[in-house]
């Protein structure tokens, strides 16, 4: 059989740039031992006035260095930073101390919206220097990867308008750096921030290729630790990062079990699969599971629900839609079903023409999307043409919560869309701490940047909170110690605030976001994101649910029904 032409690597990588947000660890065979110093290594391009090196395409790992000029900060400006933040008012409420003073008090990130936790100020003195691969005693290494550049999907986000290039995203790491080297506490170090464009496509991915790839970054940069900010299926990237001892982010929605199988390595933002399917469940059993479909089609509006989940038939999403099939089947007496998919461009509408009148035939009520954000695409468009008008329902992974995402969606079928969302009310990345950092950090006017910075820093943001959490001894078991023991932050109890989600890590949750928002689309309603008809409207003022606190009255949604 020839490999499947994968859509969902691909075509998530466009959902990705629209908006962004203990027991002793096993060790895989092959990886070095946890906090052994390595030479560290320059990476041929960064500058210490920087802080950041670019990489442009087409060389070997990328290429050669372009420097973003203009930066401030050296080894010594560091120095005296350690235990000190940049003036105003802190997260914890208390008074930062001026640059250059030793504060007697809490080290809080001042300037977000969204500040993780206060740490103790470390007093100075020695950080142990070279304590782990990508750590001296005066900087530290941390690699931003961007796969190679993919024509069809650069097409389609510059068609959005959301496109952000490899020399704009290289921009925005000299900013950010800035902004983290002048107000987190990295204990007498500069983060060193490498941006690299790769050789490596994900349309299709290839196993070898990425593997190879971070073979030949791990021997060139040496970094502490390299984040990726995509959804793909192709997981070799980040489990040959973890088996050569380096701290990784990336994959969304993954099962708990592959970061449990690499810990203390691998992290990611978005919430796990595992808790996904946990959550969904619990929603669906509380609000919607033996009652009428109220939000269907005419034809379907008065029958009891029947739900099909909508799944990628991966080994990363596949299990957690059986786990969500299983959770469902405790508390639903009316037959749910699973249908997985094959991510194939050359198969999608084929399938979704079967898949949709399969589903019809066997009077499903509602459809309850735990897919990529392309799924939707084909299936509603099929839908419509076959005039089943089902309950769109969403997970809230995978970026189906985007206004411009459901924007996308065939607008007779969406207009029947509710569910829950894992991401925060939408807002200006001006208005974002995406925002706040490249205006703080030098960058300008923030009306310049693209969407795709949001996330950027979601990722960015919790490598540097990791490594202030860590302690001057800074290895990968610190960093996992640290971000376990972590307090929870942004959550609506704390700050009331819809833009937030929760962030919490712990036990063998190595996954950022911990709770969510119940939403519904509607047609008429303005996004924020980018003006358009068409949007998600949040439920009880988008306040936010971890698990174990959805309502479990019968789901009304406002005008419907």
């Amino acid at each position: 059989m020839p490999p499947l032409r994968r859509y969902a690597p691909f075509l998530v990588l466009v959902g990705v740039q629209l908006v962004l947000a203990t027991a002793v660890p096993s060790r895989p065979a092959g990886q070095p031992k946890v906090g052994a110093p390595l030479a560290a290594s320059t990476g041929g391009g960064w500058s210490p006035q920087t802080g950041v090196a670019g990489e442009a395409p087409g060389a070997s790992t990328a290429g050669s260095a372009a420097p973003v000029p203009g930066a401030q900060g050296s080894r010594g400006a560091a120095a005296t930073r350690s235990g000190a933040a940049a003036g105003g008012a802190t997260s914890g409420g208390a008074t930062a101390p001026r640059p250059g003073v030793r504060a007697a008090g809490p080290h809080c990130v001042t300037g977000l919206l969204n500040p993780p936790p206060c740490v103790a100020t470390w007093p100075g003195g020695p950080n142990g220097g070279a304590t782990s691969a990508g750590v001296t005693g005066d900087s530290i290494t941390v690699l931003m990867y961007h796969n190679k550049e993919n024509p069809a999907s650069s097409a389609i986000v510059k068609q959005i308008g959301v496109y952000m290039s490899p020399a704009e995203e290289t921009a925005y790491l000299g900013a950010a750096g800035r902004f983290i080297n002048t107000h987190y506490q990295l204990y007498g170090r500069t983060l060193r921030l490498v941006h690299v464009v790769g050789q490596c496509d994900i349309a299709p991915p290839q196993e070898s290729c990425f593997r190879s790839e971070a073979d030949s970054l791990v021997a060139r940069y040496k970094p502490f630790a390299v984040f990726w900010v995509n959804d793909m299926n192709e997981v070799a990237f980040l489990d040959e990062l973890s088996r050569k001892g380096v701290v990784n982010w990336g994959g969304w929605n993954f099962t708990d079990a592959f970061s449990r199988s690499l810990r203390p390595f691998h992290w990611d933002v978005m919430m796990g699969g595992d808790r996904q399917a946990d959550i969904v469940a619990e929603y669906w059993c509380k609000r919607l599971a033996n009652r009428p479909a109220r939000y269907a089609g005419v034809e379907l509006a008065g029958r009891t629900r029947k739900v099909a989940i909508m799944a990628a038939d991966t080994p990363m999403t596949a299990p957690n839609a059986r786990r969500l099939l299983a959770l469902l089947n405790r508390c639903d007496r009316n037959s749910p079903e699973l249908r997985l998919y094959s991510s194939d461009t050359s198969t999608a509408a084929s399938q979704s023409t079967t898949t949709m009148a399969e589903l019809h035939r066997d009077g499903v009520t509602s459809v309850l999307w735990f897919s990529d954000p392309i799924a939707p695409v084909y299936g509603t468009k099929q839908m419509a043409s076959q005039g089943f008008f089902p309950e769109q329902v969403l997970a809230g992974s995978g970026l189906l919560d985007y206004d411009a995402l459901g924007q996308a969606y065939d607008r007779t079928e969406w207009a029947n869309a509710f569910g829950l969302s894992d991401l925060g009310a939408a807002t200006s990345t001006a208005q974002a701490d995406a925002g706040r950092v490249w205006v703080a950090g030098g960058g300008g006017d923030p009306g310049t940047l693209s969407a795709y910075s949001a996330i950027v820093w979601a990722y960015l943001s919790l490598v540097a909170t990791g490594i202030e959490q860590s302690g001057p001894t800074l290895t990968p078991l610190t960093f996992e110690r640290g971000l376990l023991a972590m307090p929870g932050f942004g959550s609506w109890q704390q700050r009331h605030d819809p833009r937030l989600w929760f962030t919490k890590f712990g036990s063998d949750d190595y996954t950022a976001i911990s709770d969510v928002r119940e939403v519904f689309w509607d047609p008429n309603a303005v996004s924020p994101v980018n003006g358009q008809s068409g949007a998600y409207v949040p439920l009880e003022n988008g306040r936010r649910y971890q698990a174990g606190e959805l309502p479990a009255s019968t789901l009304a949604l406002p005008g419907r029904g």
